[in-house]
């Protein structure tokens, strides 16, 4: 489900719960509530996942401890006003949540705080049982995995959109800690029901996952 941000996100705009800084939260705003509670409807142990693409602007930048307050507020307000169990939570959609300290042309470790700072907005509201998916970005891009290897950046599922690309490296830590591995976006309805039928088989046999997620299930444009 999307973390509304008041943002343009590829489908329109979800609004956020929040517009700036002063205004008290608004969990009733934006047509994600009603997209949860006809899921829930229909299915009571659904598995709910939020992830957010764009942020309002008062929040002034994602790597930032106010970013992380902001998401974790968005699962304790599903919670609170609409008894919504939000289980996974995803940081910011394509996009690396790690970046490089140093120059561009030397750069230096990595730093993933955003992560460990939206652990701990969780731990503090009583959300542990939510887990951070990390990275919810190409396959490809395992650079930005093996960041959270380096940091030990604290992620509960490994996700990527595509199929996963990953070093050894990135494999061996991941299994180590027991990680499971969720295709978190898949686009085969672009192209036919019968390649969308390969990709699951792959995403279950070959790549192990523990979940596959069709975006979007339903092509309205």
């Amino acid at each position: 489900m999307e973390v509304g941000g008041d943002a343009q996100q590829t489908d329109g705009t979800t609004a956020s719960y929040r517009h700036d800084q002063d205004e008290a939260p608004n969990f009733n705003r934006s047509h994600i509530w009603w997209a949860m509670a006809s899921a829930k409807s229909r299915r009571p142990d659904v598995t709910f996942y939020g992830l957010g693409w764009g942020f309002p602007g008062f929040l002034e930048s994602f790597y930032s401890n106010a970013t992380a307050e902001y998401l974790a507020g968005w699962v304790a307000g599903a919670q609170a006003a609409h008894g919504f169990n939000v289980s996974v939570l995803g940081l910011w959609n394509e996009r690396t949540p790690c970046r490089r300290l140093g120059p561009a042309l030397r750069p230096g470790p990595w730093n993933c705080d955003v992560i460990f700072a939206l652990r701990d907005a969780l731990d503090r509201l009583g959300l542990q049982h939510t887990r951070i998916a990390g990275i919810d970005n190409s396959g490809l891009k395992s650079f930005a995995l093996e960041a959270v290897v380096e940091t030990k950046a604290p992620i509960g599922i490994v996700a990527t959109h595509g199929p996963p690309v990953l070093s050894p490296t990135v494999v061996d830590h991941f299994r180590e800690q027991g990680l499971p591995f969720w295709r978190s976006e898949g686009e085969e309805t672009y192209t036919s029901s019968g390649a969308l039928g390969h990709r699951l088989v792959r995403d279950f046999v070959e790549y192990g996952a523990q979940a596959s997620i069709e975006w979007p299930i339903v092509q309205g444009f």
